[in-house]
């Protein structure tokens, strides 16, 4: 592929939610192809993509936390996929992919099935574009299994979590080396850096369905650009919306410690009030008694 030269007018980065969007959903051979591409390196085993479906924004209402853009897939097993990248993971992010795995899960029709042999598999693949788990490990995958004996459920879900901040310690790391999920995690995170531009173009080399992904990229129209940029401020007021009640929360949680610490001290001050008058009484009684 024709080495690319990043100039502020390429430089979109695809861990905003919208062009992570723009780029894996389109319906054309090079986003399919690198959807497929990414899929089956996170997933790491090969995939068919039968149908691909951008979800929407859900309707901007104080209730929304957070806008969140997903990609659902359907895989020509009958397999099925939400895949989602998350700039700033918020603090109940595991919990969130939890849900909506097994929400995907059991939206699975099983009429005429009674012994659920025709339960397929279904995946979350949650993209982070900050670190969640303190270790060094650049891909999770979870799945059911006896924590104390060991042993594995079998079961027909996998929560797989990339977090791309750990992919910065493979900047100089030879990209022949790199295995596929190390080259995709390092192409996500330095897409939009001017400052690797040569890592970018040893990735595109490498990797068919990463030149597939840029190819799509840099031909995103200034219509859509215009529109990211609006959804990416929407996405930041209500970020902020969502951290100021988080940060009043905390507020009023801390409030009620404090109430809390001040009635207790007040009960103890009582106490002690109690204790004082007692003594004294005992002291009055000994000097009636002459001791």
């Amino acid at each position: 592929m024709k080495p690319v030269h990043l100039t502020p007018e390429s430089l979109l980065d695809p861990r905003v939610d919208p062009v992570f969007k723009a780029i894996f959903t389109k319906d054309t051979p090079s986003s399919r192809g690198a959807l497929r591409s990414l899929l089956s390196a996170c997933l790491r085993r090969e995939l068919d993509i039968l149908a691909v479906i951008a979800n929407e924004p859900p309707v901007h209402t104080t209730d929304n936390r957070q806008i969140r853009y997903d990609i659902a897939c359907v895989f020509t097993g009958g397999e099925k996929a939400d895949v989602e990248m998350t700039l700033s993971p918020g603090k109940f992010e595991t919990l969130r992919m939890e849900y909506y795995l097994a929400r995907l899960h059991c939206a699975q029709e099983l009429k005429g099935d009674p012994d659920y042999s025709g339960v397929t598999r279904s995946y979350q693949v949650s993209f982070l574009g900050e670190t969640l788990f303190k270790d060094e490990a650049l891909l999770h995958s979870f799945e059911y299994h006896d924590r104390e004996h060991g042993v594995p459920l079998d079961g027909r879900t996998e929560l797989v979590v990339i977090e791309l901040e750990k992919a910065e310690r493979l900047c100089g790391e030879a990209v022949e080396t790199l295995g596929r999920e190390e080259r995709w995690a390092l192409f996500l995170h330095s897409a939009s850096d001017p400052g690797k531009q040569g890592i970018v173009n040893r990735l595109l080399e490498s990797e068919e369905g990463i030149a597939m992904a840029w190819e799509t990229m840099i031909e995103i129209t200034p219509e859509e650009k215009a529109y990211f940029l609006k959804m990416s401020r929407d996405k930041y007021k209500f970020d902020e919306w969502s951290r100021k009640r988080e940060l009043w929360e905390k507020d009023q949680e801390i409030a009620e410690k404090v109430q809390e610490i001040a009635e207790k001290d007040q009960e103890l001050a009582g106490k002690a009030q109690e204790l004082a008058e007692a003594r004294q009484e005992i002291a009055d009684l000994r000097r009636l008694l002459g001791r």
